[in-house]
């Protein structure tokens, strides 16, 4: 059996009301950059609409999230997508790190350990986090009342000994109660969950122009998927005549062929062109506006 702990810790705190405390403030702390991040997923979704809109590209939208309507402003059907997405984790429990702003903590208090790196007046207290965004954990680690403490079962790293590693295995035996699933044996809190519900407000104009995309990074979005289309479009006839599938390492390559130097070759001389298509400033107003779209009876964003 393989057992790895990469996100193992040991906590350091008085009592319980302390460590309350210190998830307490770290919990705001966090859910301030989960707004930070969903705001950017939502506006750069937006705007991506937008510009399709106006380089006559179909813009399309699951039926079952914009209720058959025909029409809608990029801003709202952004946000609606990206609540989608995030729904779609908790039903389907298929990654999508992008839209996976959960953040949770399993705690692990035991009794003192002889041998443990780190003990308080609890007794020795364990922790495991799950969490999918990197900025987390790097906050996470910042704090001064946790230390690493992960193991697995494959060699010591270099700079523990041997039997540091082995005591270390000990105390996460001691602390899954010989191995059983986490949240069985321990106390779970949710520092901050999945949930676009505080996005349900009126962006500011200083919040989209933070998070809009530069006019270069806009037009060579539009390029890169409009050669891709037309590449891939073109693979696809050929496999249909030859009476065979189209492969995803096919769709792979197409996508690797943007990095060659004929690619990047091919963005160039076709982003003047993008780039005159497109709403040079795109504000609070311009975003609200209805555009036409196409709904999708298969789930998807």
């Amino acid at each position: 059996m393989s057992t790895k702990l990469h996100n193992g810790y040991t906590v350091q705190v008085n009592n319980l009301e302390d460590l309350h405390g210190k998830l307490i403030k770290l919990g705001r702390e966090v859910q301030k950059i989960q707004t930070q991040i969903l705001t950017k997923i939502v506006i750069e979704k937006a705007v991506g609409m937008l510009d399709d809109h106006s380089t006559g590209k179909k813009v399309f939208i699951p039926k079952e999230v914009w209720a058959n309507k025909l029409e809608g402003s990029p801003l709202v059907m952004a946000l609606m997508l990206t609540h989608e997405r995030e729904r779609q984790i908790q039903i389907t429990n298929h990654r999508d790190p992008d839209v996976d702003t959960e953040f949770t903590v399993c705690l692990l208090p035991t009794k003192r350990l002889k041998r443990a790196s780190i003990s308080s007046r609890l007794g020795s207290i364990f922790a495991i986090i799950y969490t999918e965004q990197q900025t987390f954990r790097d906050l996470w680690d910042k704090q001064n009342w946790i230390k690493e403490y992960g193991w697995d079962n494959t060699d010591h790293p270099k700079e523990l000994t041997g039997k540091q590693w082995m005591i270390r295995r000990n105390d996460w035996q001691t602390a899954l109660r010989n191995w059983k699933v986490p949240a069985e044996v321990g106390f779970v809190f949710s520092i901050t969950q999945r949930s676009t519900s505080s996005l349900y407000r009126s962006y500011t104009p200083q919040e989209i122009s933070d998070n809009m995309p530069t006019l270069t990074v806009r037009a060579k979005r539009i390029v890169q998927n409009h050669l891709l289309d037309v590449r891939n479009t073109h693979l696809l006839k050929r496999a249909i005549r030859q009476g065979r599938k189209m492969e995803m390492s096919h769709w792979v390559k197409e996508y690797k062929w943007l990095m060659t130097p004929a690619g990047k070759a091919a963005i160039r001389q076709l982003m003047p062109q993008a780039k005159k298509k497109l709403i040079p400033t795109v504000t609070r107003e311009v975003l609200l506006q209805n555009i036409p779209v196409e709904l999708l009876n298969k789930k998807g964003s």
